[in-house]
Formats: structure tokens, C-alpha cells, sequence
């Protein structure tokens, strides 16, 4: 065996023959299915080949990617409630102890560090409680006094992948004492490197973070203290700069205390509060960043900052002790609060008229995403951010936390600076129209009024010749439409027409744009929204055709999309025209078929197209939308993008044969052209909805019945798929296929026979049951399936039944188990009807066994009856769905079932002419399931 594995390791990882490695890799996959100990094997050729390091690196890389997959895996036991995983314990153990014994082995280097990337993979699910030799080993690397880079490292992300939330025990109390100790010594700073004191640093603050707030509550005033005290140290140090590192994560993990411990911390919530202040009044930019970062935590902390209401609401799962005390400690804390901002508000801000300033050293994506996209939690790295980015996030939080006291202070340098008639240094007046443009948005945000002079502020920026103020009023401009009244609209939507026609800055155009957007979705008058479309139209193609990133295209198609939306009510032609004008097609044409980082692009665009689709009713003739949908799909039908299929499918679902709602022949051609290539696709998610899309073509008549065997083989490759939604849309197109056939008085279902046995294995096996999240709704597709083969050709159905070797018992007693989850009216009738067909081959022990089950179903079926039925109108949201109800679909159902009366006629007589056939009358649970029925 070993030598077996040896060999496929080696072709697998160096031979340059692609076929002997990919059969290579086949078989070593092979191995690991099938065999548990597969894991183990490879650590003894680990062993066996301690002096060859390229087979043991190979062979540690391919134990790294087993551990990966199987470590947390579970054995696929058929008919197994409680699950068994993978390994067995005692493999479990062997693999835990071989792999540390191996990293103690190794020196420092490549092999290593894999070995390392194994222990931590072992470590997320077995450290500590399930991993005893690894907590021997951390102790005995706590017992030096001075601990090496290499052993900091290992400890600091052992540390940061524990499982948190963990209570003490007895791995604690023997780590926490030498941790805390080695830690405290590390405030020599000549004892360590600059780097291992940052390692230090971060063991310290993890192992803390991997406990609950109980075990620390008593200490953490004290070891935030001693950190607080470590930064200040470190603030004063000459070389400061060279402790850079330490001081920023020491900074980040007192607003990550604070957020935990934040009731356990008042007594050194100030000192914390003042390290804030000091950091951002710093000269030194990376502390600066820092600062503002820890800043930014701190004041989106929003329980801190509730009223007594909310926060009593917010202490509700608490104890009453515990309630008591945190509003204790709350009222503290709010008047820490207010001290520290009357008395700090005013040094922020003049700190942030300091250096929120524009940079002309970036892209224009960039500065317009500096504007937009302003929100902390989209910054990936806070401290890569931009001094710029933070410091206006910061701005705007300020302003929320303690907006009377800012406006209090903007509005007095706005006074100013509007009396020296906008003369005053050129870089604070910037921070300032910057900051000024933040204001409406805040304003909109908290519902409050602000007396903010805007006009003069807009007068100005208008009479400026300089590029940056015309886009600093395109950007107030645009925020202002937040909180402008009905009348007040309208002129700023002229000012911002204006600046569009007259600027040939993307910056100013995009602003003006955004503008137009806010007032399509604020302003509830009428206007001629056609000619504004016509207007704004090639100022959209021209910014689509020079921008990349998505987060900025996305507000430009949103925009498209709203207007095509208002013109509803106008004349189709001018929005056609518009459309053909601008130069969006032939954008559509090129752009978004070419390069690979355009896919998002495209999913944009088609979201657009389908968001507008559903904005008309039902029927409407939109022929101009489904124009551009033809430009995209015929360009990109073959990228194997979902999105482009999922707007093929909402077009077949919304063309509406009556009305003719839009030329639908050319889709048609189109999807003929490149059907056999989309069946090639393999992608779970993309089978489902071709599967939907081969459906539609069915109910609207494209294909037909003589069609089936074409379709039918693709079918049964993707029911064998384990995905539910893949094996939904096999039984959604099966159901349609069934009515087709019942509606044409055919009943040959040997074409089916290979789907029907795995659908039969579906509802006999229980594999399905621990394999599909989705199970209910799956098995109420399979149960109903079956039942329309019962009514399609119920003779023909059984006798396929037996010769798979299932007897009619078994079949009964699944098929009963399995429709005891059915809840819809159409699904509980379709059971009835089948149990009425089925009724001559149940004998009458299974009959009286199962007839109250049928009975309370059928009760159920008629108090259903009685619910007056609303008609559904489809909201855009559920037109949407990817799983919505096939209108063409229902009509077609709707002609295969009995009428209510003539089923409860049917149902009585059957059920009766069964007991006196059978002289049940005097049984007493048929007794009892009559009195239901009746």
C-alpha cells in the first residue's frame, strides 16, 4: 500500500505527462474515499522518507489538502440518524500526535510551516478540550523566560483559530498565569526583537478574546490599564516609529475590550476616551490611522449611545442583577460621554479640517469612491485605509454621536467663512465643503433640523471657476435632495442639469447624475421624464464606457433602470430612440462580452434588465427592454454566466401570447442555436435553470412530446446530481412533461423508466433524508410525481414498480410516510385521487392500518375547500423568484383534476363500495375514519 501511494504521490505532484497525473490524482482520491486510514498511510511514508524532503514536502502538501476536506467530514451512512464522522477517534488521536510529532521534527523552513497549516486545521475543531498533547506542548514553550519569533508566532495563531467563547478550565488556569507573566516582561522592550514583541503582543490579546467576557470580567479593568499604560509608553518612546506595529494592533484591541468589556471598563473609560484624543492629534500619520480606526469601533458601538429605553430593551435577555448593574455602569458611561465631547468635539474637528482633504494623486474611481463608498465596513484594511476615507468616516460619526454640539461648531465656522466671503486658507475651506456635503446625509439620517445656509454655499460654488468646487456643489447637490421639500427639488434638479451639460468632468458628471437618480426616486410630481431620459442617456454610456469598478456602475444602471421605469405612461418611441441614440447597444455589444473582469458588469446590467421587466404589469409591451436583453444575451449566452440564463428564463416566463407583449422569435432562435452547448454545461446552479428554461419551451409550444427523448437522457444525468434545487427542476420538468402527455390521451411511460427508478430509490431510500437540506419540499415533488405516473398509467406504473424489485407493501408504506409532510391543497388532492386509483391493490389490513391517515388528509383537503380563494397577482418580487408558479403551467394542471363536488362524491363512494366489499363495516378505526370523512 505504501508503495503504491508513493508512486502516486510522486507522478501526481512532478510528472510532466498530464494524463499519468491527473490518473494519478484520480486514484489517490480513490484511496481517500474508500479507506479512513488513507490519512495514516501517509504519515508513515512521511516517516519512511525523513531524509527525501521532495516526497515528504509532496506528501505533506496532499496530507494538508485530505486534512481539509475530511477532518470535519461525515461517512455517508444510509439509514444512520446520529451522523459518524470520517475518522475514527482513535485515527483521530494517531494523526493529532504524529502530525505535532512531526512540526517538532522539522526545522524552520517550507515544510514547516505546512506541517503548522495541519496543526491549525486539526486545532479549529480539537483545540483544547480534544487535543491534550498540544496543551503539554504550549506549556513546555511557556517555560522560557524569553520565547523565539518562531514560537511566538505558532502560540499568537494557535490563539486566534481556539474556538471562542470558551469558559475556564483547566487549560486556562495553566497558560493564562505564564502568558500574563511573559507579557508583563515584554515591557522591557530591549528583550525582544521589534517583531516578537508584536507576536507577543497578539498571543496576549487573542488568548484573552478566546474566552467569555465571565472569565475575565474581574481582571480586564486592570490588564486594559496595564495596555493603555504599555501604549503610552510606547507613544513616548524615541523610537516610536519603530513600534509602529505594536502600538496600532495595542490600540485595536482596546476598542475590541471596550466593545466586549464596555461595563466592566468605566473606571478607565476616560483614560481610554483621552488615548483616542491623543492618537488623533498626533503628527505621525500611522498613528493618526491608528487612532481614527479605534475611533471609528468606539463610535459604532450603538448600545453605548441609546436611550434608556432602547438599552433596557437592548439588556432584555439579561439577568435582573445583571440588568441593574449595566444600567449602573450605562448612566456612568453617559456622562463620561458628555464630558468627553463637549470637551473633544471641537479639537476633532479642527484635527479633521486638518487632513480630510481631496488628493489629486488617485484615480478618478477612486475619488468618487472616496465619496460614495464611506462606510467602515467595506474597508477590507482599515490600515491601509486612506487617511481621507477614515477621517470622513470619522467626521460623520461624530457628527451622529453628538450631533447639538457639531453643528453647533460646523455651523460657526460656516458663519465665518460665509462673512469672510469664502476667504480663508484654500485646504480648510476644502475639509470644510467636504464635511459640509456630509450634513445633509446625516440630517436625513437622524430626522433632525439643521440650520445649515446652504444657499450662500451653493452661490459660491457656483461662481467658482475651480473644477474642485464644481464638484464639490455636484456632491452637495446630490445630498441635498435627501432633505429638500417637493417644491425645492425641482431647482436643484435644474442646477444639476446644468452642471451635466456644461462639465466635462466624469467626477461632476457622475454627482449630477446621482443627483438626477435621487430626484426620479423623491419627487413625486409629474415631469417629462422621457426627455430627461433622452438627455441624461449619453452621459450614462459615456461614464459606463470609461468606469470598471462595480460599485460605481451599479448607481449608473440603477439610474437607467428608474428612468426607463417612470417613462411607463409616455410614448414607447422616444424611449426607444433614446436608447438607440445613446450608443448603450453597441456599448452592450462590446464592452461586456470581453474581457473576464467585466462579469460583474454584466450581472449588473442584467439585474437592471429584470428589475425593469417587473416594474411593468403583467403583459405590458416592453419590446425596448427586451431589445437590449436580446443585445446582451446573443453576446454572452455562451459565457455560462447564471445571470444571463436567469433573465432567458424571466423573458419565456413573462412573454404573454394574448397581448404579444414583446417579439419573442428571436430569443426563440437564439436559445435553438445554442441549446446543445448550454446542455454541456456542467454547473449545478446553471442545470437548474436551463432545466426551468427547457420547461417554458415546452409549455410554449417550441417543443412537444416527440421532443421528450431528447431531453429525457439529460434529465436523468441531472437527477443523479445531489442538489436539491437541480433535482426540483428535474421533477418540475417531469410534471410537465406527465400533463403533456395526459392532455394528448398518451400513456406510454417507458421513455421515463429510467427517471422513475431513481425517483422510486428517492422515496424507498433514506439516503436523501441526511444528504438534502431541502428535503420536504423535494419529497412532496417526488410523492407528487408519482402520483401523476399513478394517473398517467397506473397498470403500467406498478408493474415497473416490481420488476425494480419493490414490492407493492414497501412502495405503499413509503409513499404513505412520505405524503404525511404534504400541506398544499393541490398536493394533499393529487394523493386522494392517487389513493382512489391504487385503492384495488391495497389489501384490507394496510387499508384499515392506513385509512384514518387518508381520512384526516381528505379532511384537511375540504376545510381548504371551504378558504375562499384570493386571486394572486405576482408582485415583482415573487416575478423575480427563479421558483415562481408557471402561469402556462397552472393552466395545463388545472385541466388534469377532478372538480371538488365530483371528488367528494368519487372519494365517498370508492372508500365505501372498499368496506363492504371487504365487510370492514364494523371496524372500528373505519368507523372512526368515516366519522372524519363525513
Amino acid at each position: 500500500m505504501l508503495h503504491n501511494i508513493y508512486e502516486r504521490i510522486l507522478f501526481a505532484y512532478t510528472s510532466i505527462d498530464q494524463n499519468l497525473r491527473q490518473m494519478a490524482e484520480k486514484d489517490l482520491n480513490q484511496l481517500e474515499e474508500q479507506d479512513s486510514n488513507f490519512c495514516c498511510y501517509l504519515l508513515e511514508l512521511i516517516q519512511t522518507h525523513k531524509q527525501n524532503n521532495q516526497v515528504k514536502f509532496f506528501t505533506i502538501i496532499h496530507l494538508k489538502n485530505v486534512i481539509k476536506r475530511k477532518w470535519k467530514a461525515y461517512k455517508q451512512m444510509l439509514g444512520c440518524e446520529k451522523r459518524q464522522g470520517y475518522f475514527e477517534e482513535n485515527q483521530r488521536n494517531q494523526i493529532k500526535q504524529q502530525v505535532l510529532q512531526i512540526y517538532c521534527q522539522e526545522d524552520v523552513g517550507q515544510l514547516k510551516q505546512e506541517v503548522l497549516q495541519i496543526l491549525f486545521e486539526l486545532c479549529s475543531s480539537d483545540y483544547p478540550f480534544k487535543y491534550p498533547l498540544l496543551i503539554n506542548f504550549i506549556n513546555q514553550q511557556l517555560e522560557s523566560n524569553i520565547l523565539e519569533e518562531q514560537q511566538l508566532s505558532f502560540l499568537k495563531q494557535i490563539f486566534k483559530i481556539m474556538p471562542k467563547n470558551q469558559m475556564k478550565n483547566d487549560q486556562y488556569d495553566r497558560l493564562w498565569q505564564k502568558i500574563a507573566q511573559l507579557w508583563v516582561q515584554a515591557d522591557n522592550l530591549n528583550t525582544y526583537s521589534q517583531q516578537s514583541l508584536v507576536l507577543l503582543d497578539k498571543m496576549f490579546t487573542n488568548f484573552i478574546l478566546s474566552y467569555n467576557q465571565i472569565v475575565f470580567k474581574d481582571e480586564i479593568s486592570q490588564i486594559f490599564t496595564t495596555i493603555l499604560q504599555k501604549i503610552a509608553r510606547l507613544l513616548q518612546s524615541p523610537q516610536q516609529q519603530q513600534y509602529q506595529k505594536n502600538i496600532n494592533h495595542l490600540i485595536s484591541k482596546c476598542s475590541k475590550f471596550v466593545d466586549i468589556y464596555s461595563f466592566y471598563l468605566t473606571q478607565t473609560f476616560p483614560d481610554f476616551l483621552q488615548l483616542l484624543s491623543v492618537t488623533i492629534s498626533s503628527d505621525k500619520k500611522f498613528i493618526i490611522k491608528g487612532g481614527l480606526v479605534a475611533f471609528i469601533r468606539f463610535l459604532k458601538l450603538s448600545y453605548l449611545f441609546q436611550t434608556d429605553e432602547q438599552f433596557q430593551f437592548y439588556l432584555k435577555k439579561k439577568s435582573d442583577s445583571e440588568k441593574q448593574q449595566f444600567m449602573k455602569e450605562k448612566q456612568i458611561i453617559d456622562q463620561i460621554l458628555k464630558q468627553f465631547f463637549e470637551k473633544e468635539s471641537q479639537n476633532f474637528i479642527q484635527k479633521f479640517l486638518t487632513f480630510i482633504t481631496s488628493s489629486n494623486d488617485i484615480s478618478i474611481e477612486e475619488m468618487i469612491e472616496q465619496e460614495e463608498e464611506n462606510e467602515f465596513e467595506k474597508i477590507l484594511h482599515p490600515k491601509d485605509a486612506e487617511i481621507f476615507s477614515l477621517g470622513l468616516i470619522a467626521a460623520e460619526l461624530l457628527i451622529i454621536r453628538a450631533p447639538n454640539i457639531c453643528i453647533n461648531l460646523l455651523q460657526g465656522y460656516i458663519d465665518q467663512t460665509i462673512q469672510a466671503q469664502f476667504q480663508i486658507n484654500a485646504n480648510i475651506l476644502e475639509s470644510l465643503l467636504i464635511i459640509i456635503g456630509l450634513i445633509p446625509k446625516i440630517q436625513s439620517k437622524l430626522k433632525m433640523q439643521f440650520q445649515i445656509q446652504y444657499p450662500p454655499i451653493i452661490q459660491y460654488l457656483q461662481s467658482s471657476n475651480q473644477i474642485h468646487h464644481q464638484r464639490r456643489l455636484s456632491i452637495l447637490l446630490n445630498r441635498l435632495i435627501l432633505i429638500l421639500d417637493q417644491n425645492q427639488i425641482l431647482s436643484t434638479l435644474t442646477l444639476a442639469g446644468n452642471l451635466l451639460s456644461t462639465s466635462q468632468d466624469s467626477i461632476i458628471q457622475y454627482q449630477s447624475l446621482l443627483c438626477i437618480k435621487q430626484v426620479a426616486i423623491k419627487y413625486d410630481g409629474n415631469l417629462q421624464w422621457s426627455q430627461i431620459l433622452v438627455t441624461v442617456c449619453p452621459y450614462i454610456v459615456k461614464l459606463l464606457k470609461c468606469l470598471q469598478r462595480t460599485s460605481i456602475i451599479t448607481p449608473l444602471l440603477d439610474l437607467l433602470s428608474k428612468l426607463i421605469e417612470k417613462c411607463q405612461n409616455e410614448q414607447q418611441e422616444v424611449v426607444i430612440n433614446a436608447i438607440e441614440n445613446s450608443g448603450l447597444l453597441q456599448l452592450m455589444q462590446s464592452k461586456f462580452q470581453e474581457a473576464e473582469e467585466n462579469l460583474l458588469i454584466i450581472d449588473q446590467v442584467c439585474q437592471m434588465l429584470k428589475t425593469l421587466i417587473v416594474a411593468y404589469p403583467l403583459g405590458t409591451k416592453i419590446s425596448h427592454i427586451v431589445q437590449m436583453a436580446s443585445v446582451l444575451i446573443i453576446n454572452n449566452i455562451n459565457s455560462k454566466q447564471a445571470c444571463i440564463l436567469e433573465l432567458i428564463l424571466l423573458l419565456l416566463r413573462e412573454y404573454e401570447e394574448q397581448s404579444q407583449n414583446f417579439p419573442i422569435s428571436q430569443l426563440i432562435n437564439i436559445l435553438q442555436q445554442n441549446l446543445d452547448n448550454l446542455l454541456s454545461d456542467t454547473s449545478p446552479i446553471n442545470s437548474c435553470i436551463i432545466l426551468q428554461i427547457i420547461e417554458e419551451l415546452y409549455l410554449l409550444g417550441i417543443f412537444s412530446i416527440n421532443d421528450f427523448s431528447k431531453h429525457i437522457p439529460y434529465m436523468e444525468s441531472k437527477y443523479t446530481l445531489r442538489d436539491k434545487n437541480v433535482k426540483n427542476s428535474v421533477l418540475g420538468l417531469t410534471t410537465t412533461m406527465i400533463l403533456m402527455m395526459l392532455n394528448n390521451n398518451r400513456q406510454d411511460i417507458a421513455i421515463f423508466s429510467g427517471l422513475i427508478q431513481q425517483i422510486l430509490n428517492d422515496l424507498i431510500e433514506p439516503e436523501m433524508n441526511d444528504r438534502l437540506d431541502n428535503k420536504f419540499r423535494i419529497e412532496v415533488q417526488i410523492v407528487s410525481i408519482l402520483n401523476r405516473f399513478i394517473i398517467l398509467a397506473r397498470d403500467d406504473y406498478f408493474s415497473f414498480v416490481q420488476q425494480n424489485n419493490i414490492s407493492f407493501e414497501k412502495y405503499f408504506q413509503s409513499w404513505m410516510k412520505k405524503s404525511e409532510i404534504l400541506e398544499s391543497e393541490k398536493s394533499i388532492k393529487l394523493n386522494i385521487i392517487a389513493f382512489l386509483l391504487i385503492i384495488d391493490y391495497v389489501q384490507p389490513n394496510i387499508f384499515t392500518a392506513y385509512i384514518t391517515q387518508i381520512a384526516t388528509q381528505y379532511g384537511r383537503f375540504s376545510k381548504k375547500q371551504l378558504i375562499q380563494k384570493a386571486i394572486t397577482i405576482l408582485s415583482p418580487c415573487q416575478r423575480l423568484s427563479q421558483y415562481r408558479a408557471s402561469s402556462r403551467k397552472e393552466k395545463i394542471r388545472n385541466t388534469q383534476m377532478h372538480n371538488e363536488h365530483n371528488l367528494q362524491q368519487y372519494f365517498q363512494k370508492i372508500i365505501q363500495d372498499y368496506i363492504l366489499k371487504h365487510n370492514l363495516q364494523q371496524d372500528l378505526t373505519i368507523i372512526q375514519a368515516l366519522q372524519i370523512i363525513s
